[in-house]
């Protein structure tokens, strides 16, 4: 695909927008779930091409001025995005930069209109989920990198993010605003919900389905049809082979239950 443009899915329709098109169109149809956002950029080394340089007028707030900011920001580097600025709720920061790039202030100041487009680059799952309520009119654009593998048959949801080094196979569906970290691999027929994290290296066979505000933890391995509840915290390298049908923290290999709190 071409670098700089978005591509969009109906039942019977492919057509390419510009990004704000595309995120303009999937927030008026996010209801009827017909159109899902996909922005997919390839050979970034074109970047200097026509349609790069018309790319690169799009510019993008980053809300979070923490460490998860920096691996957004080189997501934006690396799509020919720019970042308008960052909006970050710790005042000390403000008039300071990250990587050159200005902390304007509170999230709560960034506009909500229609023509503001924005990342939410905090890890935690419910910071992402209180954030993203908290706007009604942001277009809020799903970023793929370019080093990444996604099928064209895979919807992404509004707000997610895919980092480096992913595999995401055909037919998979990830949701809103979820983090789909580096070297990640998820198979064909996968569900996975709205403000998920999936950690670096989690390996995710065919057909399982992932709840809403779930973490898996990174080297976790999930085997087929597997079906994991809202708001589960899988660790580090633990290995389910059941369905886990009850919040918590899992833990192990195979995993099991323990009596700590949710990492969201």
């Amino acid at each position: 695909m071409s670098i700089g443009k978005t591509y969009f899915r109906t039942s019977n329709i492919t057509s390419r927008k510009t990004v704000r098109q595309c995120s303009e169109i999937h927030r008026n149809n996010r209801d009827k779930n017909i159109l899902w956002c996909k922005i997919y950029y390839r050979d970034v080394i074109l970047r200097k091409s026509e349609e790069a340089t018309a790319m690169n007028k799009e510019r993008i707030y980053v809300i979070g001025a923490g460490n998860h900011a920096k691996v957004i920001l080189s997501v934006l580097e690396a799509c020919g995005m720019c970042c308008a600025g960052i909006y970050d709720d710790n005042l000390s920061l403000k008039g300071s930069t990250l990587w050159c790039v200005p902390i304007l202030g509170p999230i709560s100041e960034m506009p909500d209109t229609p023509e503001t487009m924005a990342v939410i680059a905090i890890g935690s799952n419910s910071a992402r989920r209180e954030i993203a309520a908290g706007f009604k009119n942001v277009c809020w654009p799903a970023l793929v990198h370019p080093q990444s593998a996604v099928h064209s048959s895979v919807r992404i949801g509004e707000g997610t993010v895919v980092l480096p080094g992913s595999i995401i196979l055909a037919d998979s569906i990830i949701g809103k605003h979820t983090i789909i970290n580096t070297s990640s691999v998820i198979n064909q027929d996968t569900v996975i919900g709205d403000f998920c994290h999936i950690g670096m290296k989690s390996a995710i066979a065919d057909g399982v389905k992932i709840e809403d505000g779930s973490f898996i933890g990174m080297g976790a391995v999930i085997i087929p049809h597997i079906t994991i509840e809202k708001n589960v915290t899988v660790g580090a390298g633990g290995v389910v082979i059941r369905n886990l049908d009850k919040d918590g923290c899992y833990v192990g290999n195979p995993v099991s239950r323990i009596l700590l709190p949710v990492i969201k």
